[in-house]
């Protein structure tokens, strides 16, 4: 079996206002949008916002709406040029940073925010360096 991955949907509670920080303060351009849902340009993997109440008919409500433990077990990653650049702009655009940049182990420079619905995002940009506490398989 091959898998490809194909797109990311996040659902949120408030496709507005998500639509919003999406196109506004991160700068990414609505390819197409119909009720309950947006499509936006992001690059090569296609990434789609849909509203938490069509999700219910979508993907069933007992999916969306179950009690989960507290916390996100996702993060989203943003390759950038200079993440100092970039986490200067999202700040002054009012993006809510949870991390300031950082320079992590494995050859990264890291700065991470959150969206409107508490999804996790992480600017970064690899180091010159080698990663220090990596090895590859």
């Amino acid at each position: 079996m091959t898998v490809k991955f194909d797109s990311i949907v996040l659902i949120v509670t408030d496709l507005e206002r998500s639509i919003e920080f999406y196109r506004d303060k991160l700068g990414m351009s609505v390819r197409y949008k119909s009720k309950g849902f947006v499509a936006f340009n992001a690059g090569v993997i296609p990434f789609q916002l849909e509203a938490l109440s069509d999700a219910t008919e979508t993907f069933g409500a007992e999916a969306v709406l179950a009690d989960r433990e507290a916390g996100h077990r996702v993060a989203l990653t943003m390759r950038v040029e200079d993440v100092d650049a970039t986490y200067r702009e999202l700040k002054h655009k009012g993006v809510e940073f949870i991390k300031d940049p950082t320079d992590m182990p494995w050859g990264h420079r890291n700065a991470d925010f959150v969206d409107p619905d508490g999804n996790i995002w992480v600017l970064y940009k690899p180091l010159e360096r080698h990663r220090d506490n990596c090895t590859r398989e």
